[in-house]
């Protein structure tokens, strides 16, 4: 994830950002946290809630450094935490109305041990297609009584994770947790029995990490020992768990954030576009 201070730099880039009827490249407003923060500006004629606009290419691609407001830039002053642009099309004549948000960045103050709680919980992933076999993996799983103890060996202690909880074959709908921090053994402890769900119910539990990615999985089995499910080797099991930049589809368009960010995040006080 990308982690910044204000007044630095990210890269953002996009494809999709065309004009209705092939008229070139889209202008695209930019606004912080859904124009949560309003742009200081001596010209009565702007419009507050817009951060900066940028110009996409004739193909409807960007690339572009977005700097951050500074502490005096907006009002209010962007606080450190997590925050997402929002790309917004459709201000020009004939062009789409299209809107899409970034997924989140980290403004700081200084160093930052643990990335803050996310903001939104992830969707669950279909069990007919992800929890198969050893799609995932990544995780151990242990149980006593209503409570299930799961292990992700992979992630750092105090990463934030969600877990779902998944009834059998019968009733296979997912039932959501809570963000949770893993302890010092990279582990969770939840309670199903809080979901109003028996032992019987769940079969399976899943944890999700705070861009969505799966994890992993694995059965609940009250009777087994512990068992993991070994992470596939398969091309698209190997993307899933590799680290990657955050991407937005809306519309035809696609948003990354955070390409090359450890070199921007060290440019300061760029000129906006």
């Amino acid at each position: 994830m990308p982690t910044v201070e204000r007044g630095d730099t990210l890269t953002v880039s996009g494809v999709g950002f065309c004009r209705a009827g092939g008229g070139g490249g889209s202008r695209v407003r930019v606004q912080i946290d859904d124009g949560r923060y309003l742009r200081r500006s001596s010209d009565p004629r702007a419009d507050p809630t817009i951060w900066t606009i940028v110009q996409a290419e004739r193909d409807g691609s960007f690339v572009v450094g977005l700097r951050l407001p500074g502490a005096t830039d907006t009002d209010p002053a962007l606080t450190p935490g997590l925050h997402r642009f929002r790309l917004m099309t459709g201000s020009d004549p004939g062009d789409a109305l299209r809107t899409v948000d970034t997924g989140e960045f980290v403004v700081t103050e200084g160093t930052i041990a643990v990335l803050p709680e996310p903001t939104r919980s992830p969707e669950a992933v279909d069990p007919k297609i992800a929890l198969v076999g050893a799609k995932a993996g990544g995780v151990t799983i242990s149980r006593s009584g209503s409570t299930v103890r799961i292990e992700a060996p992979d992630l750092e202690p105090g990463d934030w994770v969600f877990p779902y909880a998944f009834g059998g074959r019968q009733d296979p709908r997912a039932t959501p947790l809570s963000w949770v921090q893993l302890d010092g053994e990279r582990a969770v402890v939840v309670d199903v029995a809080d979901l109003g769900m028996t032992g019987a119910q769940t079969t399976r539990v899943s944890l999700q990490s705070r861009d969505g990615t799966l994890i992993g999985w694995a059965p609940v089995d009250e009777t087994a020992p512990p068992q993991s499910v070994s992470a596939s080797t398969s091309p698209d099991d190997a993307g899933r768990r590799s680290p990657r930049p955050l991407v937005v589809f809306a519309g035809g368009a696609m948003v990354l954030v955070g390409l090359g960010w450890l070199v921007v995040a060290r440019t300061r006080r760029r000129t906006l576009l």
